[in-house]
Formats: C-alpha cells, structure tokens, sequence
C-alpha cells in the first residue's frame, strides 16, 4: 500500500515453526497479484495541424491501460460515435476547423485527457464573380476586374499567360488604352495563408 505497478508479481509465504525452522516448514501455494494500470496516453496530439481543402486526414491518440475507451471532443462538445482512438476526417472543410482532444478512460481511474489540437483547413479561394470581356476605344479608359472570397487573397493578372508588372489587386485598369494592350487576360486568386501541406 499504496499499489504501485512494480507491485505486479507471483507471491507466497513461507511459514517456519520458531522452535524448529530447519524442518518445521510450510510453504503456502502461490497467488498472481496482477496491478490493473490507469489510462496513460503515449502518443499525444500535436497542438496545430494544417489540413488540406476536401482532404482526408487523421488524429490519433495512443494509450496504454485496462479496458481502454476513447472519447474524442471538437471545440468541448463529444463527437456522437467517436470512440475509437483513431479520429478520421473526411473532405475537410470549413465546418472542419475547430479545437479537437480526446478523453480516455479504463479499467481504472483517473481518465487522462489528451493535449488539445486547433486543426485548421487550408481553403481554396473562390471566384463569385468573373472577370469578363471589355471593349474599350484606343485613348480611353476601362477595367477588368474580379471579386472573390477567401484569406488573405493575393492577385496575379496574366495577359496571354505572361504576368502583369503591378497586376496585384481584384481590378486590373487601363488608361489611355492602345491596341498593345489587346489579349487575353486572366486573373489567379490564391489565399495566402500557412501551408505547410502545400494544398
């Protein structure tokens, strides 16, 4: 007392008769003592992860103990069915972002919870309105430009596959227009975000 697990083993006690302990001896049978261990978590959660748009990806906890169960939470509230030490996401998403941990319990208490992992979802940007095609007179004015959503977006406009020296922003402007300046232009949206899985 107080139970340890090195206190696991094979015991038995041996009885000698103090008047004759050479010859006066018992030995009683032997009885395993087998210690039942609290949930311990090995393999924890990283405390960030950087999951890819529509990607599949998993969190896993590893423990050692009896009759282990897990529980996995996002953002406090337990996942209905998430009971496994393996937390499978399917096509992440934006509703995929969140604060996820694990709880594990056994045999035994205490329960142990795992560290906490802020998982975010690297989104693509989205083009809600295109550019599209302008007519515009040599010596005048006009613009092509889109609107998008998405993080921290950064433009790139193109004209015939070429970038455009100071292209950088949602409208591209032509000023005093000349037919150089005829081709085909294209904008690339990208969301400038940490990416560490390159998405």
């Amino acid at each position: 007392n107080p139970v340890t697990l090195a206190s696991g083993g094979v015991y038995y006690v041996t009885l000698k008769d103090a008047c004759n302990p050479v010859t006066a001896v018992v030995t009683s049978a032997s009885a395993r003592l087998t210690v039942i261990q609290a949930p311990t978590i090995g393999t924890n959660l990283p405390t960030d992860r950087t999951v890819c748009e529509s990607a599949n990806d998993t969190l896993r906890v590893r423990a050692v103990g009896a009759g282990l169960r897990f529980q996995w939470y996002k953002n406090g509230a337990a996942i209905s069915g998430a009971t496994d030490s393996n937390l499978v996401l399917s096509n992440a998403n934006a509703t995929t972002i969140g604060s996820y941990y694990c709880i594990v319990s056994g045999t035994c208490s205490p329960s142990v919870t795992s560290a906490t992992c802020a998982l975010n979802v690297a989104l693509k940007p989205r083009i809600t309105l295109d550019a599209s095609d302008l007519d515009i007179c040599v010596g005048t004015y006009g613009t092509v430009s889109v609107t998008a959503t998405g993080t921290n977006l950064v433009y790139q406009w193109y004209k015939d596959g070429k970038p455009v020296a100071g292209g950088f922003n949602a409208a591209l402007s032509f000023s005093n227009y000349d037919y150089s300046m005829d081709g085909r232009y294209q904008c690339i949206v990208t969301s400038n975000v940490p990416n560490p899985n390159n998405c």
